[in-house]
């Protein structure tokens, strides 16, 4: 199924990206702004896809996998308490994507940012949350990873 929903996303941007190739005169700038626009967000809105729909499509526990790696590296917290903040995750995700998208759409500068923005603090809290603390350790690379991550989100806050 997440092969599947990654099909389809990668139709939409292939779709978006041709029909502005196919506009006269097309500025080449304008065309990489698209496909950043999509390929970062795009990461953000299929993790809130896993979070949120393929647990109720697939049957697996609610958040699904990243529930599971939680509960595994927090095993004293309550698994209630995980899949709120897990869901939450998927939640925030999925509104910033839309406010990125639809301001990116729409030309609303200020929306966009915003949605930029959120996923920036999102990434942050999450980096710590999972990669970066003394409960679970130190991942060097996750957390190189997602410092990239957010180089690239605050990175096309300025188009």
């Amino acid at each position: 199924m997440e092969l599947q929903i990654l099909f389809i996303y990668v139709l939409i941007v292939l779709q978006k990206l041709y029909s502005k190739l196919m506009i006269k005169n097309v500025n080449k700038n304008m065309i990489i702004q698209e496909f950043s626009i999509y390929a970062v967000t795009g990461m953000f809105l299929l993790s809130s896809f896993d979070k949120l729909l393929l647990p109720i499509i697939t049957g697996e526990v609610i958040g699904g996998k990243d529930t599971t790696r939680l509960i595994a590296r927090y095993p004293s917290v309550s698994k209630k308490l995980l899949m709120l903040i897990v869901i939450i995750g998927g939640i925030v995700e999925l509104y910033s994507s839309y406010l990125i998208l639809s301001g990116h759409d729409t030309k609303n500068k200020k929306q966009r940012n915003l949605g930029l923005y959120i996923l920036v603090v999102f990434t942050i809290l999450a980096t710590l949350f999972m990669y970066a603390n003394p409960i679970v350790g130190y991942k060097y690379l996750p957390i190189v990873s997602n410092i990239s991550t957010i180089g690239g989100l605050l990175s096309l806050t300025q188009f």
